[in-house]
């Protein structure tokens, strides 16, 4: 741990309700972090292709805050959305990262269960697949993604969400994960 021109201040982020309806990271403190990039990439969703990979180095307890798979990082590189954390060796934590900026997201009233009023919240946009069909006498292009949310972000199959600036269908909610909630988001537009 001594090649100290690789450590970097990085902020531990919260996701945080600042006003009613809406939802942004927000920081909880700073830590040192030594950060490798990876030539692998890893999987930020199980559903998704692969994203750029960061592997960091942090001193844990005392008086460095809590990182948890709850948690986002902030470096001078971007946003890093935890995907596995390492706690075997003592005082240290292995964080393996996605590299990939939020986007903000807005789901309309009555998307979900937080009742009347719009939900404005950050989200991760990964690639799934795209589809093009040729039907008579047009055709159309389907781009499918995986929007991952913080599992406070409760969306029904079914809504609507604008991830981006896009305004998608969401199409179906994986929700079993601990940490994250996963919905497979369809824009369609005719060619």
């Amino acid at each position: 741990m001594a090649d100290s021109a690789r450590w970097k201040t990085a902020q531990v982020l919260e996701l945080a309700e600042t006003s009613p309806l809406t939802y942004e990271w927000r920081e909880t403190g700073l830590i040192w972090a030594k950060a490798e990039h990876q030539k692998r990439r890893d999987l930020l969703s199980s559903n998704s292709v692969m994203q750029r990979t960061v592997k960091l180095t942090v001193r844990r307890g005392g008086a460095y805050p809590e990182i948890t798979l709850r948690h986002a990082l902030r470096l001078v590189e971007g946003h890093c959305h935890p995907t596995d954390i390492d706690g075997d060796d003592p005082g240290w934590l292995t964080v393996t990262a996605a590299l990939i900026e939020p986007v903000a997201c807005e789901a309309p009233a009555g998307g979900g269960a937080w009742g009347p009023g719009a939900l404005t919240f950050p989200g991760i946009l990964a690639e799934k697949w795209l589809r093009q069909s040729q039907e008579e006498p047009m055709s159309h292009s389907e781009d499918r993604y995986m929007l991952i949310t913080p599992k406070e972000i409760e969306l029904a199959a079914g809504g609507l969400v604008t991830a981006g600036g896009t305004t998608c269908a969401i199409a179906v909610a994986h929700t079993l994960d601990p940490y994250k909630n996963e919905y497979e988001i369809v824009w369609r537009r005719d060619n």
